[in-house]
């Protein structure tokens, strides 16, 4: 995992929604492509760590 920005600072990455959201990028084209059951893994595993640190709902 590679942080691009501290969470705790307010960036830019979702329009008018940069003061209530944090973003997170998964590097691919999923456009075309579905994301494999381990990146998928890693995302629920990553959404549950920041819920239970009090970050995300």
């Amino acid at each position: 995992m590679v942080y691009a920005n501290d969470i705790n600072q307010r960036t830019y990455h979702v329009g008018n929604s940069n003061q209530f959201s944090l973003g997170i990028c998964v590097a691919g084209d999923y456009r075309y492509d579905k994301m494999d059951d381990g990146t998928l893994a890693s995302i629920a595993d990553l959404h549950a760590a920041l819920v239970k640190d009090g970050i995300g709902k």
